[in-house]
């Protein structure tokens, strides 16, 4: 159900809202809509922020500055570690800058047998990059979590979202339709006498180009990814990267990559934007100070509804869980008469940086 923007408390509370000016509260409720919707992130923060002017500090010291706000501000905090190097680089942050981790959590379909290889992608992740360095570090006081979530999906009860909503699940599951995203979701169960802060590695910067004029702009797919975990309660999702909390460390972020391709059209005397979201080169630009490497690089997904990571569940086809999961995709589609390949993501306003 939408409501007419009309007061200053409900305008801070919006999540979605369309041309019209009616607000909608899920993502669900944006997509019924039919109407172009638009995401509510921070966007009277964000209009404040001066986009052009890059930060002196260097990118070391504000990761450090980071990893310190969210030591200080939470009474446990967990690192999800893929063994990506986004989260990567957040391990090596609290882990040289000596700034405690209480737990480190590594999850993955680890004694599920891999279905035509696909999902061995995200399991080799975990042997190949995110155990490994582990060993390498001293970490006497960090509990380290290896999470096997197979057995989970025997038992549709282990799950709250199935408990509540059924076949209905997609209403509180978030961006992503996947079904790992359940375990993520029921994650905060395990929490339940502690103020905790569980830290992703959201996101990296996006920038784009209109009449050579820099831009940047936010979607709700890398915010409300994970099971859509709440930003607030005793159980909070913690954006190491993206977060109102570190404008400072995206704007340098996003200056980084610019500075690198005015200077390549520079010297190249052209106008050029190749480099700006090339994730190579990004990844290089803005973790270039990481002292462990990768042996390995996951295999990305396409669709924010099957993702490599759930490819186990195709091997419990005539499970319980697996009907239900595809009973809530067919309900999903019926409801909102939208294949739903086509929700894709809702974007925010766009924020002038500087010119090209």
């Amino acid at each position: 159900m939408s409501c007419s923007i009309a007061s200053a408390f409900i305008l801070e509370c919006i999540y979605y809202y369309d041309d019209f000016k009616n607000i909608y509260k899920t993502r669900y409720e944006a997509i019924l809509s039919k109407n172009h919707c638009w995401f509510y992130w921070h966007d009277n923060e964000l209009d404040k922020v001066n986009w052009g002017l890059e930060p002196k500090q260097p990118l070391s010291e504000l990761y450090r500055e980071r990893a310190e706000w969210i030591r200080s501000n939470y009474e446990y905090i967990i690192l999800a570690y893929s063994g990506g190097i986004d989260s990567l680089n957040v391990l090596e942050t609290f882990y040289y800058n000596n700034i405690h981790i209480d737990e480190i959590l590594c999850v993955g379909a680890l004694s599920q047998p891999y279905y035509e290889g696909t999902d061995k992608n995200t399991c080799e992740d975990l042997y190949l990059n995110a155990f490994p360095t582990l060993n390498k570090f001293s970490l006497p006081n960090t509990k380290i979590t290896v999470d096997d979530y197979t057995d989970y999906f025997n038992n549709i009860n282990n799950f709250e979202i199935l408990k509540k909503y059924g076949n209905e699940w997609y209403k509180d599951i978030g961006s992503y339709y996947s079904i790992t995203h359940y375990y993520w979701n029921n994650l905060k169960n395990k929490y339940r006498d502690k103020q905790v802060g569980i830290i992703f590695g959201t996101d990296k910067p996006y920038v784009f180009t209109i009449n050579n004029k820099l831009y940047t702009q936010f979607n709700d797919r890398q915010m409300f990814d994970y099971g859509n975990i709440s930003y607030t309660g005793n159980f909070q999702r913690v954006n190491f990267y993206t977060s109102p909390n570190s404008f400072e460390l995206i704007k340098k972020q996003l200056h980084t990559i610019i500075n690198f391709q005015k200077q390549y059209n520079k010297k190249n005397n052209i106008i050029d934007i190749k480099y700006l979201n090339d994730d190579r080169v990004v990844k290089k630009l803005i973790y270039g100070n990481l002292k462990n490497f990768l042996s390995y690089q996951v295999q990305k997904s396409k669709s924010n509804i099957l993702s490599v990571r759930d490819m186990f569940i195709l091997m419990k086809t005539n499970s319980d869980i697996y009907k239900i999961y595809r009973d809530g995709l067919k309900h999903f589609q019926n409801s909102v008469k939208v294949d739903i390949k086509n929700t894709g993501f809702f974007k925010t306003k766009s924020y002038y940086i500087c010119d090209l």
